[in-house]
């Protein structure tokens, strides 16, 4: 399916049977991206883990990216979801703090799904400018923050475009490293500690002059 026009919304099948069927193709794409990584799945791999037969993915899909690109809007959606129900009036450290730990539980939740796009990112550039799009909720989401933040704790060093973009690829890129488990500084480290780290430097980057 193209998703050239709107890849924020992907319209649902108009009946039971295919909504299912897409259920079934997203599990079995989570499944298969989970056990060989997204760049060695084929669309057999995923037939197989959805117990269909192949041809029949390309009813509801043109690509195995474009399943990648539904999860991820899929994704985001959650993420938005988590946070949007953690955060309250208050003390902005502790929404800060539950931002971040929404954040994670749903990226560790989705790893598979999260490094696939890492990854098809660095190398398509189509695929790079849709996730962008799918991002940009989030992006705004963390604008309105920093505006916020500007109100009590001016900081001349945080532009809002910069800073939400720079906030958003902190934490993504944060969770990608801790989650493939392939650097050092992680070694005898807890997610707790991560999830703390995370919220001490952005909330720091806000409210640095309170």
């Amino acid at each position: 399916m193209t998703r050239d026009a709107d890849i924020y919304e992907q319209p649902a099948p108009p009946t039971a049977k295919g909504r299912q069927a897409v259920d079934s193709w997203r599990r079995a794409g989570r499944e298969a991206f989970t056990k060989l990584g997204f760049l060695r799945t084929k669309i057999s791999d995923i037939a197989a883990a959805a117990g269909m037969a192949p041809a029949s993915f390309y009813n509801y899909y043109d690509t195995k990216e474009d399943l990648l690109l539904d999860l991820a809007a899929e994704y985001n959606a959650e993420v938005l979801k988590r946070i949007r129900r953690g955060v309250r009036a208050g003390d902005p450290r502790q929404n800060i703090r539950a931002t971040v730990e929404n954040f994670w539980r749903v990226y560790t939740e989705n790893q598979a799904v999260m490094h696939g796009v890492f990854q098809l990112s660095m190398i398509d550039e189509r695929f790079a400018g849709h996730w962008y799009d799918i991002r940009e909720r989030a992006i705004a989401g963390l604008k309105a923050e920093i505006r916020r933040a500007k109100k009590v704790s001016p900081s001349p060093m945080l532009d809002i475009e910069a800073g939400a973009m720079a906030l958003s690829s902190m934490i993504e890129h944060f969770c990608y490293l801790w989650s493939t488990q392939h650097q050092s500084f992680i070694e005898g480290k807890t997610d707790e500690e991560a999830m703390t780290t995370i919220a001490d430097v952005w909330y720091r980057a806000l409210y640095a002059a309170t």
